[in-house]
């Protein structure tokens, strides 16, 4: 087992949602960020989960932070495209 395996295999169910809210919204880049209010809308999840999930995301490499807003936005990184697809593509089979 890989490292990235071993990553996408201790996603929780809320790391998921978020991510493929992102992946979704097409939130790849800067220009494309979500911010956390509308992050938080779409995932339906408590304040303190959808924090833990963004720190444990940032953490990953699979989110980053569009710096220079006023407000903080998310869009989700290489890796965490690929962890939904790994995960989307396992499901299917």
């Amino acid at each position: 087992m890989d490292y990235f395996t071993f990553i996408t295999n201790r996603l929780t169910h809320e790391d998921l949602s978020m991510l493929n809210v992102l992946y979704s919204e097409d939130s790849t880049n800067v220009l494309k960020a979500l911010n956390k209010k509308q992050l938080l809308e779409q995932t339906q999840i408590s304040d303190f989960t959808f924090k833990r999930s963004l720190l444990r995301l940032e953490a990953m490499g699979m989110i980053e932070i569009a710096n220079g807003k006023k407000h903080h936005q998310y869009f989700i990184t290489h890796f965490g495209k690929l962890a939904i697809e790994k995960i989307t593509e396992e499901v299917s089979v």
